[in-house]
Order: C-alpha cells, then structure tokens, then sequence
C-alpha cells in the first residue's frame, strides 16, 4: 500500500503589512465567505500607521506546501487552508477573525 500520509503543514505568521500577495489571491478565491478576514488583513494593510494595524496585529496562515494556490482542476477536498487575524491588543474589540477552506466550498 502506498505511503498517503502528508508532510506536517506550514504555519506561517506576518505582519499584517508583509503577508504575502499569494495568501491574498487565496482568500479571494473562497469569497464570499472569506470576506470578514480578507477585509480586516486589507484594512489593516492600506492604514497600518492609522489604526488598521498594531505591533501586535498577526496573520496566521497554516497550510500544506503542495496545496497552498488554489487550483480550479483539484476538488475541495485537496484544498485545506487555514487563515486568521490575530490582534490581541484590540480588547474589548474583536480580537480574531479566522476563515477556513473547510468552511465552504469555492464559488
């Protein structure tokens, strides 16, 4: 029987200012349902130095390297992900907001 078991994700964690393009494109391909997050790590991008985004403000990204684009050709089920914007210094305000790919499927 052949070895099925996958490579332990990667977990990846950025400044709101430094996430990468790709998580973007990403999260731009599950909208509707991405949304919340993808608009917060957008807001805090534009007005970093405005209020969008503290020192303390991260983005989470934990993914699996050969799956982490999103490609029309493989099913839902190959497409796992997982993204949150953590802010821990915005109490009483929402702190985190987390999308998965496992909440929905792509549109």
């Amino acid at each position: 029987m052949p070895n099925t078991t996958l490579p332990p994700p990667i977990i990846e964690s950025h400044h709101p200012t430094s996430v990468p393009l790709g998580t973007l494109s990403l999260l731009n391909a599950f909208l509707p349902h991405s949304l919340p997050v993808l608009r917060r790590i957008q807001f805090a991008r534009n007005f970093a130095g405005k209020g969008g985004a503290t020192e303390a403000s991260r983005v989470v990204h934990v993914y699996h390297p050969e799956r982490h684009h999103y490609d029309p050709e493989l099913d839902d089920h190959h497409q796992y992900f997982c993204t949150a914007y953590v802010d821990l210094s915005r109490w009483p305000e929402t702190q985190v907001w987390v999308f998965s790919s496992l909440e929905k499927k792509v549109v």
